[in-house]
Formats: structure tokens, C-alpha cells, sequence
């Protein structure tokens, strides 16, 4: 059974409409590492380039482990080999990614949103290297 829509998109690169559920829900049956090269690197404005699916894999588990995170599309925008998704939240956090697909996987990402709103949103202790 597909997950309910949560959200109506534009599907910008086919000019037609399409359901969604959320593109990312800690604990949900999407599996993020599967999306990725096996040498992609995802940077995320605020910290170094994470290195290789593995290091992202581990991300995405640290990460779900201690906070809870719905990821859901906004609008995509696509061009050749890169893609701009924008997101939300229901608790009302915003941001958007950069991607360039190969193959079908994701071989580079860049992430912006704001960290310190989502660690306050989600009740978590800001990591000193996040305070510089």
C-alpha cells in the first residue's frame, strides 16, 4: 500500500501534477542509501562533505535515531544531470538540495537549511561545532 498524500507537487521537468507522500521519514520503507553512488558526497552547508554512501547511510541513522524527521517535496526543478528539490516540514522548517544524478544515483548533494532551528524544534543540544 502506497503512503497517503501529504502534499500536491508540480512535476516541473514533465508539466504534469503528481501525489507524494513525504520523500523522507525516519522509520519509514524508503531506504535513502539506496538513492546514493557508492562514492557520492553530501554536504550539508553547516558541516564537512560526508564521503561515500557508507558515511551517508550513517548519517541518515544517527540522525533518525535522535530526532524526528518528514521530509516533504515542495516543488523539484531539474536540468540535465541536476535536480533542486524544495522541502518542508509539518513543523514549518524549510530548506532545499542540489543534486546531480548519474545513472540513476545520486553522486553529489548539497543541503541548506537551518540547523539551529531544527535542533530547537526538535527539543536536541547544539553540537559545539555547530557554534564555531
Amino acid at each position: 500500500m502506497r503512503p497517503r498524500c501529504r502534499r500536491r507537487r508540480h512535476d516541473a521537468g514533465r508539466g504534469r501534477r503528481c501525489e507524494k507522500g513525504p520523500l523522507l521519514q525516519c522509520g519509514g520503507r524508503r531506504r535513502p542509501g539506496a538513492l546514493y553512488a557508492e562514492e557520492a558526497v553530501n554536504h550539508q552547508g553547516a558541516t564537512d562533505p560526508l564521503q561515500g554512501r557508507e558515511a551517508i547511510v550513517n548519517l541518515f541513522r544517527t540522525e533518525c535515531a535522535r530526532a524526528t524527521m518528514v521530509c516533504e517535496v515542495e516543488q523539484i526543478l531539474k536540468d540535465g544531470e541536476w535536480a533542486v528539490l524544495e522541502w518542508r516540514d509539518p513543523l514549518g522548517l524549510r530548506g532545499c538540495g542540489f543534486f546531480r544524478v548519474r545513472d540513476g544515483r545520486i553522486v553529489f548533494q548539497r543541503g541548506y537549511f537551518d540547523p539551529l532551528c531544527f535542533f530547537r524544534q526538535q527539543g536536541l543540544a547544539v553540537p559545539d561545532h555547530y557554534l564555531g
